[in-house]
């Protein structure tokens, strides 16, 4: 072991960054089996508490929801079983405590003694209630008795609930919770009070109250048998009181696993995710590790001479591993402890137990078996290494020559995992993150915004009798609505979002409604305001009122999903129907209402109906209130109309409903956020290795580099060869990666219930992991580029750093002067730029002017012939003036050896006939495909080329042939070409500038002439037809547009409604769309011609003159004023919205592909029946797509919103608004398609 210790000694910057990341790995998962080990294997904090379980009620319909147990239920449970030792039942209640200190609402639990005096959890102080007796006594929570100042005399004290007053028995100790796991989620529970076996002495309750018992095996019974125990049980109930127990049965589960049954799946992904961060990171430790037995080969070498055996090799390399792990894991449970402190102090209201999270023996022990098992599978890599080396060869040829080949195929290997992992985990955060995104565009099924919640519970003994709560009800309902700037007030059971509901069973009746078989309904009691409060859309008949006295039939709100499971196929509207059983209490539906989300977002919604409060009086109240007011005041202002009604009346969990919104997928949220950070750790590992493997991989063939230099070789060639090997991994990673993300999401979309995840996650990993590795390779090929061939060749480390240190020097001495460039612009010869300008005066065209220049300068400079080569800008560099003309023309690529030579070299290139034939040589062996521009350049005489360049890009390539009478320029006349070169790049660029402006004035003319007979082709004005209202509004993004709308008279009543919309835009696509028009207009004619047939003989004209060139959606629909039926037919178009009269939204579907595309197409007719009030929107693609200045499309739920709120208006009101509403969203910003729609509007 000190061995061990001493080879860390010279590697203290390795082990420490071994050490981090090991920390970040074992830190992870430790963290995550923290919460595992507290929620899923320990056992709940009772005696004996492995074996403790739950019994509730069920239904054979619905087994996996639970119900309450009546109090007779429960009662013969606990005499009949025998597989329990200790059984009890609770039930929640609410008190408001008066005395002492202020006002204070309290969640509270009723339990039997019998239960609470056996969990063998004593109070901290006092006791629990005595058995066999009905002591009116209260034990309180460790918290309430802080806030209650903490007296220990509390004991000798009383306190008062609902005015009541109540001896205090006990005080619990901290972080105490009874029930564990319940119904519902109550909060936190400060009093529990006793709760009498025998039924007497009961509160008088709002028939909401739900029994529900824990219960001990005995040793030795299993939880399989006291499931078949408790269920025979209660199907003797069920068959002795079949009325009153439809379909009951009961359910037994385990505590423990009921406590963490919702977080259960998310828990394990979330370990699995850590565990694969915890493999990441023992790869790249054994990446590091095997970069440092390369170093180490030769003593390793001489151990295997002489003759150390592989064991101990690998007991050497596992005790240097334990070295580093040992310090991982002690950090990584520092690091463990601060994630477990942050999931506490962040969701501690998420479920139970969160407060007992923290670091045991257990926690201990895996934090130091992941430390041992990250050091064995570290040491393997470099185990695996050294047992293949072979010491003649380490000795003899040395380590770059031997380990060299073998490690960096390891290595890469390494990384390759890395990727994949990374890749998994990328993957998987992204798919949680796009579930949590999703959830929160889900439509709760009302409005969520300026809406307040509280809760308020009345003391029942103060307000006796059913009518003397609902005045009390009423009076607080009042004294909310006469708050200024509060616009309505209601209160309901139970707020949406946190679980549903209390249960019952209805028994529809009537022709056309389906039978009951006893399956379980949602009920909610509201008060009539609560609707107009909370904003539901109201689909069908009327809400609640004031006038639903509970007189029989009770009138009752269903939503669309009771409806849908009811009343198929029919307005469920004045339907009728009883409660519980064939003979119960009888309803009649008045209203249908949108599906509200009360069970969570990520739950579908379920069957639910709304009753009167006057008919089941609600306490507790939770109340929702709608205003603008900013949320502080309205709070105040709430309290204040509260205390005028009842100046001893408490409020609690006050929040806006946005909030309550928010923390119902706060579980979620947590584990996308644990899952982000997975994702980034990893993604940062995997860069490091492949950033290493790559910067080891350039060291070892710095000499093929400098030689490939030396040789010819470019900067993009030699990038190109490094990057390439780095996305090599990324490929292979990303391959592997994705195979296994495939399993992987498969399962947890099983597990979480994960719908339509697509292929985005996949692309986002696939797109990240790419650029990390394109950019970890990039800079040491960089780097390595940055070399002087000769330092390459010779490898010597020192003399690497000298081109960088130069390049920095450089780099900040320019910064220093405001300067960019290495070399200075030389400004050309007076003389010679006076000879210049007196040739371009004589020159009668750009062309003959840059001719005489070009003759000017071959002249001063001596040089035998002159050449340039233009581009396009997109095409390869072509010869057009020569001095002495020759008729010989002359292409080089525009990205070709020459012009990538430039690009990087600021003055003048030399190019000499040995530099020529060198190129040559290269090429043949490395490059054939430069060959023949390398033969070009020969056939040209070129000796010195310098770039024509504007300020956006290269246009030119202006080049001499040999001087006259001597081998090279001279340094002046390298200098003076270069200052020339501007000119010439001035006077290509101004003759370029002078044809473009010819020719866009030819265009502007001929854009404004198609303009107008565009213009010409569109209606001019709206069309009314005795039963409907038509209009059209066209914005086309350019002058001239491709969107075509045509209203079209038919005679016999009929009116054809045309919309289109051409690939393309501008003049061509306007040609198209006059032949659309032309067509359509000659096919409308025939009066008998089908609509399937007239959309394909449109794609048939279409695809005749245009071929596969050009394409259009399509979609015509003809109005019927007798039967006010529209048919209709759609090519590929945007689905058309149509707004009932009642509300509901429908997308008409489409019926075929586009027209034009291909010779032959089939379509299919569409018939609907309109209504008055009714409205058709058909608009194409460019109104949803519309952008504002922040590239935000309009998108199709706010065209949905803006049509909705303007449906009551006249169709050229509503498409005014709409253009309004849509240059409001634009403003400014450019816009690449037109906006083009037609509203149709049935009288």
């Amino acid at each position: 072991m000190l061995q061990a210790l001493q080879s860390w000694k010279s590697a203290k910057a390795m082990a420490l960054l071994i050490v981090l990341a090991l920390a970040i790995g074992i830190g992870s998962a430790t963290a995550i089996y923290t919460v595992i080990n507290t929620l899923l294997l320990t056992p709940v904090p009772f005696e004996h508490g492995e074996r403790f379980v739950s019994v509730l009620g069920a239904s054979f319909n619905d087994p996996e929801r639970m119900s309450s147990l009546t109090p007779p239920d429960v009662r013969e449970i606990r005499q009949r079983a025998r597989s329990f030792d200790v059984f009890g039942w609770m039930r929640y209640a609410n008190y408001n405590l008066t005395a002492p200190g202020p006002p204070l609402y309290l969640n509270a639990v009723l339990v039997t003694p019998a239960l609470a005096n056996r969990l063998g959890v004593p109070p901290r102080l006092g006791r629990w209630f005595a058995e066999g007796g009905a002591e009116p006594a209260v034990v309180i929570s460790y918290g309430l008795w802080q806030r209650l100042g903490a007296d220990p005399g509390l004991l000798n004290k009383s306190i008062t609930l609902d005015g009541r007053v109540y001896p205090v028995s006990g005080v619990m100790p901290p972080g105490f919770q009874l029930p564990l796991s319940g119904p519902y989620n109550s909060g936190q529970i400060d009093i529990w009070l006793p709760l009498d076996p025998s039924g007497r002495g009961r509160r008088e309750n709002d028939g909401s109250d739900f029994d529900f018992a824990y219960a001990r095996l005995r040793p030795g019974v299993t939880l399989a048998q006291a499931q078949a125990e408790v269920k025979q049980i209660a199907a003797s109930i069920a068959a002795r009181e079949p009325a009153s127990h439809l379909n009951f049965t009961a359910r037994v589960d385990d505590l423990r696993e009921l406590v963490a049954k919702d977080v259960r799946p998310i828990l394990l992904l979330l370990f699995a995710a850590a565990i694969l961060l915890l493999l990441l990171t023992c790869a790249n430790v054994g990446g590091l590790l095997v970069s440092r037995s390369i170093a180490r080969a030769r003593d390793t070498a001489v151990r295997v001479a002489l003759g150390a055996e592989l064991r101990q090799l690998a007991l050497q390399f596992c005790l240097e591993g334990i070295c580093v792990s040992l310090p991982g894991a002690i950090g990584g449970l520092l690091f463990a402890a601060l994630l477990v402190r942050l999931l506490v102090s962040y969701a501690a209201s998420t479920g139970p137990r969160i407060n007992e999270l923290g670091i045991d023996w257990r926690v201990i022990s895996f934090a130091l078996t992941a430390a041992l098992l990250a050091a064995l599978l570290s040491s393997l890599a470099p185990l695996w290494q050294a047992g293949r080396t072979l010491p003649n060869e380490v000795l003899s040829a040395g380590v770059r020559g031997s380990a060299g080949a073998r490690s960096n195929r390891l290595s890469r290997s390494l990384v390759v995992a890395e990727i994949a992992l990374a890749f998994v985990l990328l993957t998987l955060s992204a798919l949680m993150v796009g579930e949590l995104r999703s959830l929160t565009r889900v439509w709760p099924g009302f409005d969520p915004n300026h809406l307040l919640t509280f809760q308020l519970t009345f003391a029942t003994d103060a307000i006796p009798g059913r009518p003397g709560r609902v005045v009390y009800q009423a009076r607080l309902v009042d004294a909310l609505q006469a708050i200024p700037g509060v616009t309505a007030a209601g209160f309901v059971n139970q707020l949406p979002m946190n679980g549903c509901c209390l249960g019952t069973s209805i028994y529809p009746e009537g022709p056309g409604a389906r039978a009951s078989t006893g399956e379980a309904v949602s009920y909610l009691p509201v008060n009539p305001d609560y609707f107009r409060a909370i904003q539901i859309p109201l689909h069908r008949g009327r809400f609640l009122t004031q006038r639903d006295t509970g007189e029989s039939p009770l009138a009752v709100v269903i939503n669309e999903a009771t409806a849908k499971r009811y009343w198929p196929n029919q307005d469920p509207v004045s339907a009728t129907g009883h409660f519980n059983h064939v003979k119960g209490d009888p309803f009649q539906v008045v209203g249908v209402i949108a599906n509200v989300r009360n069970n969570g977002l990520d739950n579908a919604p379920l069957p639910e109906i709304y009753l009167p409060a006057l008919v089941v009086p609600v306490n507790p109240m939770n109340f929702v209130v709608r205003s603008p007011l900013p949320e502080a005041d309205l709070v105040r202002q709430v309290r204040a109309a509260i205390r005028t009604v009842n100046p001893a009346q408490p409020i609690q969990d006050v929040r806006m409903m946005t909030d309550v919104i928010d923390e119902s997928v706060s579980v979620k949220r947590i584990a996308s956020y644990v899952m982000i950070f997975f994702a980034l750790a990893a993604l940062l590992l995997a860069t490091l290795g492949a950033y290493g493997v790559v910067s080891y991989a350039v060291r070892q063939r710095t000499v093929e580099i400098g030689t490939r230099m030396a040789l010819g070789a470019l900067m993009r060639d030699l990038l190109s060869l490094v990057v390439g090997s780095g996305l090599k991994m990324a490929a292979w990673g990303i391959a592997i990666g994705g195979a296994a993300s495939v399993a992987a999401a498969y399962f947890v979309v099983r597990a979480l219930a994960i719908h339509n995840i697509g292929a985005l996650p996949f692309v986002i990993a696939a797109v990240t992991i790419t650029i990390v590795t394109l950019a970890s390779s990039f800079f040491p090929a960089w780097s390595a580029t940055m070399l002087s061939p000769m330092v390459a060749i010779r490898n010597d480390p020192d003399a690497r750093w000298t081109p960088d240190a130069r390049g920095l020097r450089r780099l900040l001495d320019g910064l220093s002067r405001g300067e960019w460039r290495d070399t200075e612009p030389a400004a050309p010869d007076t003389a010679l730029m006076t000879e210049l300008i007196d040739a371009s005066r004589r020159a009668t065209s750009f062309r003959d002017a840059i001719r005489a220049a070009l003759e000017s300068v071959r002249a001063a400079l001596g040089a035998q012939s002159a050449l340039i080569l233009e581009s396009d800008g997109s095409g390869p560099f072509r010869s057009t003036i020569s001095v002495p003309e020759s008729a010989a023309e002359f292409e080089i690529p525009r990205d070709g050896l020459l012009s990538n030579r430039l690009r990087t070299y600021a003055a003048p290139l030399p190019v000499s006939a040995a530099d020529l034939d060198a190129w040559q040589r290269w090429a043949a062996e490395y490059r054939p495909d430069k060959v023949p521009e390398i033969e070009t350049l020969r056939r040209t005489g070129v000796r010195l080329a310098v770039s024509l360049r504007t300020s956006k890009e290269v246009i030119g390539i202006l080049m001499l042939g040999p001087p006259l009478g001597r081998d090279e320029f001279y340094r002046d006349e390298k200098r003076l070409l270069l200052g020339c070169a501007d000119q010439f790049a001035l006077l290509l660029e101004n003759a370029r500038l002078t044809g473009r402006v010819l020719e866009q004035e030819k265009l502007r003319r001929d854009v404004a002439l198609a303009a107008e007979v565009q213009k010409r082709l569109l209606p001019s004005q709206s069309l009314a037809t005795p039963s409907a209202k038509l209009a059209a509004v066209s914005i086309p993004a350019r002058s001239v547009g491709g969107d075509y709308y045509d209203f079209l008279d038919l005679g016999a009543g009929r009116t054809g409604i045309a919309l289109a919309d051409v690939a393309g835009k501008g003049v061509p696509a306007a040609l198209i769309m006059s032949v659309v028009q032309a067509s359509l207009r000659v096919l409308s004619a025939q009066q008998e011609l089908p609509l399937p047939d007239l959309a394909a003989s449109m794609n048939h004209f279409l695809y005749r003159s245009t071929g596969t060139n050009s394409y259009a959606t399509f979609f015509y629909a003809q109005w019927n004023d007798l039967d006010r039926r529209l048919r209709y037919v759609n090519a590929g178009h945007n689905p058309p919205y149509l707004f009932r009269a009642g509300g509901e939204i429908e997308e008409l579907p489409a019926g075929g592909t586009v027209i034009g595309l291909f010779p032959r197409a089939a379509y299919d007719e569409v018939a609907l029946e309109l209504y008055p009030g009714d409205l058709l929107i058909a608009f194409t693609d460019g109104v949803p797509e519309a952008l504002n200045p922040a590239d935000e499309e309009f998108g199709e739920d706010r065209l949905k919103s803006v049509a909705r709120s303007v449906a009551h208006l006249s169709v050229e009101e509503m498409s005014s608004h709409i253009v309004t509403e849509m240059k409001k969203w634009i403003q400014d910003a450019p816009q690449y398609d037109d906006l083009t729609f037609v509203l149709l509007k049935v009288m």
